[in-house]
């Protein structure tokens, strides 16, 4: 299908499944932690060893599962903001995965690369904004991150940005992006169940990560408490400073 990429279940050597897992429970921590990366982190690492769109497919597995376990919190925290967004997002995930379904792997990575600098880079705009975003904003942002799931299996690149950019609590921006995020999880799967992409082995695979995510997420959770706001938007900007840089060593060095 879409790109050499080769079946983690079938040959792939014990180092690849060794950086999946690793990477996987790190993400995980992260996510707990910072409230995204999750996806930002995983998905090129995947895609050292599937094509694009299995990577997508299996983050979305394990990143639906991971928000349906906090859902109850993410509901009662969460801005009313993220419910606007994460409808756009439902609308506009579909979009992006039929063209990443059609769309050379190069240039699928190139996207993925490009998408992973830019967040770096807006993570760094000037925050307390004095008014909060309109509701054209808010639905821009939660179609651009519908279709970065569907396309890159990363929804965060415009979420984040917007939601450091307020003056609301960290409490809120984390339950509010991880609100969107699992609904992008969550359209990504239906989007790959009806285009027939989504297939058992990449959802076993996924399943079998989980009590390895689980237990990086809980313990990302517990840290995130513990720290002060100055040094959670330092993890924030360090997160996606590694995200870019990993992203471009995978378009440089493509195998």
């Amino acid at each position: 299908m879409h790109g050499a990429g080769m079946n983690l279940l079938d040959g792939d050597p014990l180092w690849v499944l060794m950086l999946v897992a690793a990477t996987s429970f790190s993400a995980a921590f992260v996510r707990g932690l910072a409230g995204f990366g999750f996806a930002i982190l995983l998905v090129p690492v995947l895609a050292i060893a599937v094509s694009p769109p299995q990577a997508v497919l299996m983050t979305n597995v394990i990143a639906a599962s991971l928000g349906l376990l906090e859902i109850r919190w993410i509901l009662r925290t969460a801005d009313t903001s993220a419910f606007l967004m994460a409808i756009c997002v439902a609308l506009v995930t579909p979009v992006g995965f039929l063209l990443l379904t059609v769309t050379p792997s190069n240039f699928s990575r190139a996207v993925i690369t490009f998408v992973s600098i830019s967040a770096f880079v807006a993570v760094f705009r000037p925050r307390a904004l004095r008014k909060r975003p309109r509701s054209l904003a808010t639905v821009s942002c939660g179609a651009a991150s519908g279709f970065l799931t569907g396309f890159a299996g990363m929804p965060g690149p415009p979420v984040i940005p917007y939601y450091l950019a307020q003056t609301v609590s960290r409490e809120i921006a984390k339950a509010s992006m991880q609100l969107v995020f699992t609904v992008a999880a969550l359209s990504g799967l239906a989007a790959g169940l009806v285009t027939d992409d989504l297939r058992l082995d990449r959802t076993l695979l996924g399943l079998c990560l989980l009590p390895i995510v689980f237990a990086g997420n809980l313990l990302g959770a517990r840290a995130f408490g513990k720290i002060s706001e100055q040094y959670w938007h330092f993890a924030v900007a360090t997160v996606l400073a590694i995200a870019a840089a990993g992203a471009v060593y995978r378009l440089i060095w493509p195998d």
